[in-house]
């Protein structure tokens, strides 16, 4: 059994799907250079932000949702203490109520 405490790189992947133009997902891959969890097999630093900005925007898109590591998609319980996450108080208080409730 597991809870989806918080989205991480569904939050991006969200984003990537309402997207409605190449300008938004520039930002958005931006973003993502920043904040997101990337698959193990990609070098972001490789990726070139010219040779990006030429591709369609369907590519575009294809290659945003490539590079993000499905296994984050959410935050873990185990990572819920993590600060760099900025998970809400209430929501931490929540989520411990949940799996007391679980595990014992």
């Amino acid at each position: 059994m597991y809870c989806e405490l918080m989205p991480l790189n569904a939050k991006f992947k969200e984003k990537i799907d309402n997207a409605k133009n190449n300008d938004e997902l520039e930002q958005i891959f931006n973003e993502i250079k920043q904040r997101a969890f990337i698959d193990y097999r990609v070098d972001i630093k490789r990726l070139n932000d010219d040779e990006f900005k030429k591709l369609s925007f369907d590519k575009q898109k294809e290659i945003l949702r490539k590079i993000l590591d499905t296994n984050m998609d959410y935050v873990l319980y185990s990572d819920i203490e993590d600060c760099s996450l900025d998970i809400d108080e209430f929501i931490k208080k929540i989520n411990d109520k949940f799996q007391r409730k679980i595990w014992h």
